[in-house]
């Protein structure tokens, strides 16, 4: 009897080891995913910022011909990028419901990521190289100064893309996009489980 308790403990041990396993498997490659499509998107919008173009659109809805920059730059290169494709196919599987209903909560998600890109990336990045420009346009800095500033700049930069500056961000983001009243896109139940892991949402 003493044997059997052992082995059937043992056997349970190993089965939530394997679950356990699987599970933070599963987690690293929603995060790596997820990573993907955040650079694919910060990407799309520091072109846009670069080229001074209007994000959004007059008419956003589902029917519309031309529905902003931001979304229709997402769209063309969905056509061929297949991360961002299987992106917007989950967009709409979660939001299934009438045509009114998914144009809205569409536009939601890329509301909310968009004010994501411009939080994270966009306005950290702007700050540091607006500072070392000013400071780099002095016509009396030496060559060794100059060298310095473009290092804490490549390494402010570096240290923006760490895990734990990016949960920083998200968060402080996520905290701007609420008080604006941006409404933050639901967490499918399958992501839910990093979010214990990165301090991020699972989304991201």
């Amino acid at each position: 009897m003493v044997r059997w308790n052992t082995y059937t403990t043992n056997a349970l041990q190993s089965a939530f080891e394997v679950s356990d396993v699987q599970g933070k498997a599963m987690s690293e490659q929603e995060i790596q995913r997820n990573r993907e499509i955040l650079t694919r998107l910060i990407d799309i919008t520091l072109y846009l910022a670069r080229q001074g173009k209007a994000f959004r659109g007059d008419g956003e809805s589902a029917t519309s011909s031309n529905q902003g920059n931001f979304l229709e730059l997402v769209q063309m290169c969905s056509q061929y990028d297949s991360v961002l494709r299987l992106h917007l196919d989950d967009v709409n599987d979660q939001t299934m419901g009438t045509a009114a209903g998914d144009a809205k909560m569409f536009l939601k998600t890329i509301d909310f990521e968009c004010f994501l890109c411009l939080e994270i990336a966009i306005t950290p990045v702007f700050e540091v190289t607006a500072l070392a420009s000013d400071a780099l346009q002095n016509c009396d800095i030496d060559l060794s100064t100059a060298y310095s500033f473009v290092d804490g700049v490549m390494d402010t930069l570096s240290n923006l893309r760490t895990e734990e500056q990016f949960g920083k961000q998200f968060k402080s983001a996520t905290e701007k996009a609420e008080a604006a009243g941006i409404s933050i896109p639901t967490v499918p139940p399958s992501a839910k489980a990093e979010e214990g892991a990165c301090k991020v949402s699972a989304k991201y």
